[in-house]
């Protein structure tokens, strides 16, 4: 009698073990995990919409970071002498070009010989400066070049750095206006070893201010470049100075190349397709044998 309601106790396990799977199964959630969810009337879906905002939203920060590089922004960059001052906004107009005036510079007037001055390049074009404040630009051009060739702007926005003995020299900029250098590296670091200090040189950037994190706007950076509106002023200066030159003035072509007279003449000797080059005209010498000549 034990055995069939051991048996039918032992068929009723096995039921609740099978209802218990199914219950667990999640096969009808499997949808979800498909690529391409569909929408209504074949619309996209809105996991697909979310999605491709998303891979849009990472391409245009891809892109803004890519502009904000090529317009010198997060990057170190080495400069003529003759365009590394006003690379960095000084002596522009603000009013008219605020734009395009960068609105944090560091600049690097390094001597070529000194030791502290390549320590410094490293510093600020690695991953804890350039990497990492990627709205300054940093730009570096050799001190006295520099100074000599831009003199009247050197002597007007930086009076007393002078190039025979204050180079190297840090200089932080913002909105086209000095706010603080660093004669000769004072303080930055060690003269004797030729190593800067990074904590000391950080310090000193960032009381002047000119350690920004973000760029400027995608919309700011798509504006014309300094180096643009300098080249579009000096075209209009030329155009203008060529509309104000008067005329030149009207030549006698008497065939004689380099002759510059304005009326009429001949040149006695010098046969050309305008003149025969005699003293008497035919008329005057018919009946003679031979034209006189000189």
């Amino acid at each position: 009698t034990s055995e069939p309601a051991f048996a039918g106790g032992k068929k009723d396990d096995n039921d609740d073990d099978n209802n218990n799977s199914d219950s667990d199964s999640d096969d009808e959630f499997d949808y979800l995990l498909d690529d391409d969810l569909p929408g209504e009337d074949g619309q996209p879906s809105a996991i697909a919409l979310l999605e491709e905002a998303r891979r849009a939203e990472l391409e245009m920060t891809v892109m803004e970071r890519e502009a904000a590089v090529q317009h010198g922004f997060g990057a170190h960059r080495q400069m003529h002498p003759s365009r590394v001052l006003r690379a960095t906004g000084l002596g522009m107009d603000q009013r008219n070009m605020s734009a395009t005036v960068a609105p944090a510079v560091i600049l690097h007037l390094y001597d070529p010989e000194s030791d502290m001055s390549a320590s410094l390049d490293l510093f600020l074009e690695g991953p804890n400066m350039a990497g990492t404040y990627r709205g300054t630009k940093f730009l570096r051009g050799s001190g006295r070049p520099a100074l000599l060739l831009d003199a009247d702007l050197a002597q007007r926005e930086l009076p007393r750095l002078r190039p025979e003995s204050d180079l190297p020299a840090l200089i932080a900029i913002c909105n086209g206006t000095v706010v603080a250098h660093c004669p000769s590296l004072e303080n930055l670091g060690s003269k004797s070893e030729g190593t800067i200090e990074p904590r000391a040189v950080e310090e000193f950037l960032d009381r002047a201010g000119v350690l920004l994190r973000d760029p400027p706007v995608f919309e700011d950076l798509c504006r014309i470049r300094p180096e643009e509106m300098m080249l579009l002023e000096n075209m209009a200066m030329e155009r203008n100075a060529a509309a104000n030159r008067a005329e030149p003035e009207d030549f006698y072509n008497c065939g004689v190349a380099g002759c510059n007279k304005t009326f009429h003449h001949n040149h006695v000797g010098i046969q050309t397709e305008q003149q025969d080059g005699l003293i008497f005209c035919e008329e005057v010498a018919a009946g003679e044998n031979d034209a006189v000549k000189l």
